[in-house]
C-alpha cells in the first residue's frame, strides 16, 4: 500500500504527459525540416563506402537527433519555469513511444528492421540522454 500512495497520480505527472504530446508535435515540425535538409553527395559519398546504413544513420543523428534534443531541452526548460515539478520521463514518454509504433509500423512491412532499428536510435538516443542528464540534475 505505501508503494501506492507514494506513487498516485498528481497534477505535475498530468501535465507532464500532456506537454509531452505537446512536445511530439515540436518534435514533428523539428524533425520535418531536419529531413529537408539536403546534404551533399561529397560529403555523404566517403562515409557509404565504409557502410550506407552508417552514412544515413549519422545524417539523421545531425539533422534530426540533435535538433530534436535540443528543442526538448528548451521546451523542458520552459515547462520547468511554468510547472515547478517536471517529471522528464514522462515528458519523454509519448515521443519514444511515436518513434516505437512508427518502427513497429515500417518493420511489419519491410525486411529492413536492422536499418529502421539504426535510425530510429539516432534520433531518439540523443533525446534520451538529454532525460536522463535533465532527471539526475533535477
Amino acid at each position: 500500500m505505501d508503494i501506492t500512495q507514494h506513487y498516485k497520480p498528481n497534477r505535475e505527472s498530468l501535465l507532464s504527459i500532456s506537454s509531452g504530446i505537446l512536445f511530439v508535435y515540436v518534435a514533428i515540425f523539428v524533425i520535418s525540416h531536419g529531413a529537408a535538409v539536403a546534404v551533399p553527395e561529397s560529403m555523404l559519398l566517403p562515409m557509404a563506402e565504409l557502410s550506407p546504413a552508417f552514412a544515413f544513420a549519422s545524417v539523421d543523428l545531425v539533422t534530426v537527433g540533435i535538433p530534436v534534443a535540443v528543442s526538448f531541452v528548451m521546451f523542458a526548460w520552459l515547462l520547468k519555469r511554468l510547472i515547478k515539478n517536471v517529471n522528464y520521463y514522462l515528458l519523454a514518454a509519448p515521443f519514444v513511444m511515436l518513434m516505437l509504433y512508427g518502427l513497429i509500423q515500417v518493420s511489419v512491412n519491410s525486411d529492413y528492421f536492422f536499418y529502421d532499428a539504426s535510425k530510429l536510435m539516432m534520433k531518439t538516443l540523443p533525446l534520451l540522454g538529454c532525460v536522463k542528464f535533465l532527471a539526475n540534475k533535477a
